[in-house]
């Protein structure tokens, strides 16, 4: 079976190659390439708390509802929401809930947001309950590896995934396997993680403050 590399794969298959000196002409591990790029993408996705990162163009997310804290005491005010997914492109609504299933926007007055961490900060407060709050915007970096200007992703995230391919992709030559696919083998990303992944991994999870 032939697999193709996703469209959110955070490296390219020619550039892993050409770090060890594979050219590119050269497809016999290009099968092999693709499953770790795909798969060590995932993984990286999961560490920063399981958003998709990138694609093609930004995402969009309509009415993405959130829960205000309802653990917090009678007295609490919830005043910070952190969004799922960003950096954050557009803000296009935010409202709060009236009724059942309706929803009002805010004034834009009443919050402020902030695009890099993809968190609004409500001056009043946010409305205790389930799906008090619906968020409608655009966020994830936009991969484009033929035109550098549209390009967004970071390169230290796919510096990274590069990392763990070439890691996982040595340790496989180094146990004497020549098959071209992983053929759905298990692999363990945790094992081992490269300390300088771990550190350019932190810059890029959420942290709710």
């Amino acid at each position: 079976m032939a697999f193709t590399l996703a469209d959110y794969a955070l490296t390219q298959v020619n550039d892993v190659k050409s770090i060890i000196d594979i050219a590119s002409a050269t497809t016999t591990w290009d099968q092999t390439f693709i499953e770790l790029i795909n798969s060590a993408t995932v993984w990286i996705e999961n560490k920063l708390g399981g958003r998709r990162l990138a694609g093609t163009t930004v995402q969009t997310f309509t009415d993405e509802y959130y829960d205000s804290d309802l653990e917090l005491e009678d007295d609490g005010v919830q005043k910070w929401l952190f969004l799922k997914s960003y950096p954050v492109t557009t803000f296009t609504s935010v409202k709060y809930r009236t009724g059942t299933s309706t929803y009002t926007s805010f004034d834009t007055s009443a919050y402020e947001t902030y695009t890099t961490r993809g968190a609004i900060y409500f001056y009043g407060g946010v409305p205790k309950g389930r799906k008090t709050i619906a968020v409608t915007y655009t966020a994830g970096y936009v991969i484009n590896w033929t035109t550098q200007s549209s390009h967004t992703l970071p390169y230290d995230l796919t510096h990274a995934c590069r990392k763990l391919v070439l890691k996982e992709f040595s340790k496989r030559k180094a146990q004497g396997l020549t098959r071209e696919s992983v053929g759905g083998a298990s692999i363990d990303w945790n094992e081992d993680v490269d300390p300088e992944i771990t550190q350019i991994l932190s810059k890029y999870k959420r942290h709710l403050v």
